[in-house]
């Protein structure tokens, strides 16, 4: 399974940083509160106050979404990985679960990690 996705996911160290990133403030301020200040102030994420799990981005191609998630891979010092949604689909029954399955735990084995899955749209 592991062969299945490696060649479709890319895994890197981005090293894309925050002044990279021409405008978007308030999806920069979104991903800072949702990923790094869990990653950098665990203490503050106690009790009933847990961090975001997830974060949807959507707008049209070329607005700066794959960037944003590169910049917080590396503004986390994290393993970026960019697979897109077809990737994931297969005619199979439960082929599409298996595959899921195997990229989160890649993503667990490279801890700590963002997962990126371009073109949800086409789901």
């Amino acid at each position: 399974m592991r062969g299945a996705l490696g060649g479709a996911v890319i895994t890197e160290k981005p090293n894309v940083k925050w002044d990279d990133v021409a405008g978007l403030e308030g999806a920069k301020e979104a991903l800072k509160e949702a990923v790094i200040l869990p990653v950098k102030f665990p203490q503050f994420f106690t009790g009933k106050r847990k961090p975001w799990s997830g974060i949807l981005m959507y707008g049209p191609p070329g607005t700066g979404k794959s960037y944003l998630a590169k910049a917080v891979a590396t503004e986390a010092d994290s393993t970026f990985f960019s697979i897109s949604s077809s990737d994931l689909v297969s005619k199979w029954l439960g082929e599409s679960e298996k595959l899921v399955t195997q990229l989160f735990s890649l993503a667990r084995d490279s801890a700590p990690s963002i997962i990126f899955i371009d073109e949800v749209g086409s789901l």
